[in-house]
């Protein structure tokens, strides 16, 4: 992505299908949600995903456990790879603050920010 040679919705496109159907994938690979924070931190990192995109692929997740879940490994995926100023800076913002709490309701996105921000 960063050389230019694989566009956004090369990253994009693909992605939200995993963050979709994570809870299938979870059955098979009950680190499921970890290694999509993973993969979720990277991109995150190089802005080819925002919080925007996040929130929206997650909310089509039926489970409200889930959407936590995802939301949360992505913060933790963040902080182990590029450390705590790098949360602050790419979650951190208050329209950021207001997505998630949009998705999440105040009192889960709550305890993420208390840990992470």
């Amino acid at each position: 992505f960063t050389n230019g040679k694989v566009t956004l919705s090369d990253v994009r496109d693909p992605l939200a299908d995993i963050v979709e159907f994570i809870d299938s994938y979870v059955i098979d690979s009950p680190g499921a949600f970890g290694y999509l924070g993973d993969m979720l931190s990277a991109f995150f990192h190089m802005e080819a995903l925002g919080v925007n995109w996040l929130c929206d692929c997650t909310s089509k997740l039926m489970g409200k456990g889930d959407q936590f879940k995802v939301i949360s490994n992505a913060f933790a995926s963040m902080k182990n790879a590029y450390g705590d100023a790098a949360v602050r800076s790419f979650f951190g913002g208050a329209d950021e603050i207001k997505a998630f709490e949009q998705l999440l309701g105040p009192a889960d996105f709550g305890k993420i920010s208390s840990q992470y921000l």
